[in-house]
């Protein structure tokens, strides 16, 4: 990773501990020197670090499983509590078995989902994943209101996924974790998708700063 790109992280993501079994060595390359190196948690928005977000994560359309076109930033992340995932339709690995763990956690969250917290399932596979086919893969699921199934150009995909950490072209090699994050907090931390669906809300509320268990 270029020398730019880490100062631009360094305002961006403060990223909380690793859960119980994650290393180090399996987030995004820079981001064990960023830790190291990351300015304080802001208590309140700053038009700056918006800035450095939305220059980070990339604004770039996207369109969702209903044929929304939306920009990745602005529409998709600002200001809100999310979960992410990288995926693949075709996959028959652990992509099923992620999305199925975020339906446990959505049907957990109840009606604080799609109001408070959102997920989001960004595709790997933009050609194959059309939003046709992405909304009959949503429904095998029971995805509701505020969890969106990403698609679009393959040069835009491709750019946002390499900032949510696959950086391998294969897309096969993909790592099945969760990035869970409050983005107008910059707080960020990384979930194994075997953790418990419970513990997996619980963390949701926890950088959301909401009492545990409601």
């Amino acid at each position: 990773m270029m020398r730019r790109d880490l100062l631009a992280l360094a305002g961006l993501i403060a990223l909380g501990a690793l859960p119980a079994g994650a290393h180090e060595g399996e987030l995004h390359p820079g981001l064990n020197d960023l830790r190291k190196a990351i300015l304080p948690m802001p208590t309140k928005a700053d038009p700056v670090q918006e800035a450095r977000a939305r220059a980070y994560f990339t604004d770039l359309p996207v369109v969702t499983q209903h044929g929304q076109e939306l920009r990745f930033y602005s529409d998709v992340l600002k200001d809100r509590v999310v979960a992410v995932t990288l995926f693949y339709t075709e996959c028959t690995g652990m992509c099923p078995i992620s999305n199925a763990k975020l339906a446990e956690v959505q049907d957990i969250l109840g009606e604080q989902f799609g109001r408070d917290f959102f997920f989001v399932s960004v595709s790997l596979d933009p050609e194959t994943d059309t939003p046709e086919v992405l909304k009959d893969y949503a429904a095998k699921f029971g995805a509701r209101e505020g969890w969106m199934f990403l698609t679009g150009k393959k040069d835009n995909l491709k750019q946002i996924t390499y900032k949510l950490g696959q950086t391998d072209p294969r897309i096969e090699t993909h790592n099945p974790f969760f990035m869970l994050g409050n983005v107008g907090k910059a707080h960020w931390t990384k979930v194994r998708p075997n953790e418990p669906a419970k513990a997996i809300a619980e963390r949701l509320r926890s950088i959301a700063g909401m009492p545990l268990g409601n």
